[in-house]
């Protein structure tokens, strides 16, 4: 059997380059994504024969994610009869990771589709020109936005973590007494200002940006880029009462971050609100999950 470790930034060279061999990338394997919401999760990671594997803690129970590394090259077969405990449970694993599993491991495993941890992908274009009947409304909430007020777009640094991290408390007393998803409002809480708290340690994967009206902040988001190709988004926040301020906060970071050519807002954990925020924004692709249990 393998050894864990909590994670943490001793061998997150050494995790990023395992990473980015990952034929998939998905959203919850991302170190920014596990940093942030350690809190809840309590994620372990153990280096083992050109693999990363990484496992979390959950009312009282030891869960296992996708594991990083080039899964090509890899026995699966009897890297799951060796190095998993019997009766494993593996959670959230990206879906081209999971048909090698089954064709490799067949009755060894069993598996099911989660529909909860599905990540929703855009295109870059999409997201900023907002283009025909179907981002209508969006591009004139964004276009309304960027006509009528007086703003200003900065770039998040160490010096505005506390101007971020207070006018996110004050946004999150306001959610908190109508929300209907509380702890997820909670650890998401946590997982942002732990972020926060480790900027620095984070850069140069992780940036942002904040939008102002008249000097008060009305908006921020920050993201992270993966690779040539995608970049993250791992939180976005707005103000209620300036209509548009979402639209034009989402499309004006991304086209200050158009080098890529696809954005992953993540998944929506089965919440009614968040799913149907990420539906409306016309997803051009998903990275479906599943979830998998050893037999014995």
């Amino acid at each position: 059997m393998i050894e864990f470790e909590p994670i943490s930034f001793k061998y997150l060279p050494d995790y990023n380059k395992l990473y980015q061999q990952c034929e998939e990338k998905s959203y919850d394997n991302s170190f920014i994504w596990m940093w942030g919401w350690n809190n809840a999760y309590h994620f372990e990671w153990a280096f083992d024969e050109n693999l990363c594997w990484i496992r979390y803690h959950w009312n009282g129970k030891i869960y296992y994610r996708t594991p990083v590394g080039c899964w090509q090259n890899c026995d699966w077969k009897k890297i799951v009869s060796e190095k998993l405990p019997p009766k494993a449970e593996l959670e959230s694993i990206s879906e081209k990771l999971a048909r090698q599993l089954y064709l490799s491991c067949g009755r060894q495993i069993k598996l099911r589709e989660e529909p909860d941890s599905m990540e929703y992908i855009y295109t870059l274009s999409d997201l900023t020109e907002l283009p025909g009947r179907k981002y209508h409304v969006k591009r004139q909430l964004a276009n309304y936005f960027t006509r009528i007020y007086d703003y200003r777009q900065k770039e998040i640094t160490a010096q505005d973590i506390p101007v971020v991290r207070d006018y996110y408390k004050k946004l999150f007393d306001i959610s908190e007494k109508t929300s209907d998803s509380p702890s997820y409002d909670y650890n998401e809480k946590q997982a942002l200002l732990r972020i926060l708290d480790n900027w620095e340690n984070l850069k140069p994967d992780i940036s942002g940006s904040m939008l102002f009206v008249e000097d008060e902040i009305v908006a921020f988001i920050i993201g992270e880029k993966i690779d040539n190709d995608n970049l993250f988004i791992h939180f976005e926040k707005s103000s209620p009462g300036f209509r548009g301020v979402s639209q034009a906060n989402n499309r004006l970071f991304l086209e200050q971050n158009n080098s890529v050519k696809y954005i992953n807002f993540g998944q929506d954990f089965g919440l009614p609100e968040l799913r149907r925020s990420m539906q409306e924004n016309n997803p051009s692709g998903y990275i479906k999950k599943y979830y998998i249990y050893k037999v014995a």
